[in-house]
């Protein structure tokens, strides 16, 4: 921009007013500005990945909450940055979205070089998101399966600590982006990336949600002791709750991602019989072919221990009241200390090999750049420009913000209690077993269409250089590749 390289006589010299010079700040209105923001909302997933990590960090405590307040505001800056640059380049109308918009600019004014450094840079990108993002649905399957809520196959671990099981699984899922862009290469991405985005905020809200259990939990007390906390506490929580709630109600007006806002709720009633028939399966349910002596369906350790835990929070009003009904202050306290060592109970469970706790706050970074930077920003970025415009810049921002809060609920429960799929574990200690199944499985699910969505572009970076490559032979090649990657170690990140 400073040296107003431009050899295409048909594009006007680099400029940063071209933010402002071709309909304002604000072409598209408020409405492309609204639109825009479900989109660009999808650049932001994976940043959560923080809280993954947390059952493998060395020191959680301290490597927590420098990844939580560093990351976010290092993302924005680039995000917001990088796009500032883009369209100062490039005018936003002339950002065709057929290449990447950081490989369009270098393509644009003829430095060939740079376009082909780009292009190897975001291929890179979207490696790394597909790699986040098996490294994720791994973890995640080896925590629904320690809670009873998976096939017990997922609890293996390989002899370098990582959950083989999972990863395999995993793989062989996503491997279905593969069939998609073979026989729908012209919207494979479209039906992926809203499929991703609606489960993401699904993912979202049930962290807000279960950082209001969580503080319920703990007690006034807990609170004051917790290290790292959500500013703003419930207060944020319920803004942010609503703005995401917000961006269910833009995507069921919105026709590229209407169908996934209305399967959505489809898709989690579907969890939520999944659950109940594995728990009556389990002989939970009540009467039933698993029940033990007396008719009382057997009770595994676990169970137990959730059993205390409820009883705990829930039974001991006739030992605790007075004879008026109304708790004496000591009452309260004893109550609360009883409630808190029966959820000791519950969330200290034993694995018997335990994953490697090797992660620095340097990995625990790159890792949730890595879940974040990728396609939403790359490639779908050109998408959200012809959207808002230049607007999409001050979209980037706000939706920063919300997931900022996200990430600081998801931090302060993973700092007070540091635990590897931390989405469903929360959720299942301190809101219900049913919360743990669904968040556990709508994150993994997720995360299965982050991947595609990532494996679907692939292809498109890789016929850059080679036209005549099938874009789903590409896909296949990557699948493979970052497979193996994450069975080496998680250090090979």
């Amino acid at each position: 921009i400073a040296a107003g390289v431009n050899s295409n006589p048909h594009l006007p010299d680099p400029s940063f007013s071209h933010l402002f010079d071709r309909g304002g700040f604000f072409p598209r209105e408020l409405d492309g500005f609204l639109v825009s923001l479900v989109f660009v909302m999808f650049s932001f997933g994976g940043i959560e990945l923080i809280g993954i990590t947390a059952g493998e960090a060395e020191n959680p405590q301290r490597s927590i909450p420098k990844a939580v307040n560093q990351v976010v505001y290092r993302i924005l800056i680039f995000y917001i940055g990088a796009l500032t640059i883009v369209m100062a380049v490039v005018p936003w109308r002339q950002i065709n979205g057929k290449l990447s918009p950081f490989v369009q600019i270098f393509d644009s004014v003829g430095i060939k070089a740079a376009a082909h450094m780009l292009n190897f840079v975001v291929l890179t990108a979207a490696l790394s998101v597909y790699n986040s993002g098996l490294y994720s649905n791994g973890r995640m399957l080896y925590s629904l399966a320690w809670q009873g809520n998976a096939p017990k196959a997922f609890t293996k671990l390989s002899h370098r600590g990582i959950p083989y099981v999972g990863v395999l699984f995993s793989s062989l899922v996503t491997a279905t982006a593969v069939a998609i862009v073979y026989f729908l290469p012209e919207t494979a991405f479209t039906i992926v990336i809203s499929t991703a985005l609606a489960s993401g905020i699904i993912s979202w809200a049930i962290i807000l949600i279960t950082q209001r259990k969580f503080r319920k939990a703990i007690g006034p007390q807990g609170e004051a002791e917790l290290s790292f906390k959500l500013p703003g506490g419930k207060t944020t929580n319920s803004i942010v709750l609503a703005a995401l709630g917000g961006l269910l109600a833009l995507m069921a007006f919105s026709a590229d991602y209407r169908t996934a806002a209305i399967v959505l709720p489809i898709w989690l009633a579907i969890l939520s019989v999944a659950y109940e028939v594995g728990r009556r399966r389990s002989g939970l349910g009540g009467p039933g072919r698993n029940e033990g002596p007396g008719g009382q369906a057997p009770m595994t350790p676990t169970s137990r221990r959730a059993q205390r835990y409820e009883e705990s929070m829930n039974g001991h009003s006739g030992t605790s009241s007075g004879k008026d009904g109304r708790l004496g202050r000591r009452a309260a306290e004893s109550l609360g200390a009883r409630r808190e060592d029966a959820f000791d109970d519950v969330v200290a469970r034993k694995d018997p090999e335990g994953l490697r706790k090797g992660l620095t706050t340097r990995h625990i970074q790159m890792i949730a750049f890595g879940g974040a930077i990728g396609t939403g920003l790359f490639y779908g970025s050109a998408a959200g420009i012809k959207l808002a415009g230049p607007s999409i810049l001050l979209a980037y921002a706000l939706c920063g913000a919300v997931i900022f809060f996200v990430v600081r609920a998801m931090g302060e429960m993973s700092v007070h209690r540091p635990s590897s799929g931390s989405f469903s574990r929360y959720a299942n200690d301190y809101w219900s077993p049913r919360a743990g199944f669904v968040a556990g499985w709508n994150y993994w699910f997720n995360y299965i269409a982050v991947a595609m969505a990532e494996l679907t572009v692939v292809g498109q970076y890789v016929q850059y250089w080679f036209p005549s490559v099938p874009a789903w032979a590409s896909a296949a090649a990557v699948l493979l590749v970052i497979t193996a990657v994450n069975l080496v170690g998680v250090r090979a990140f």
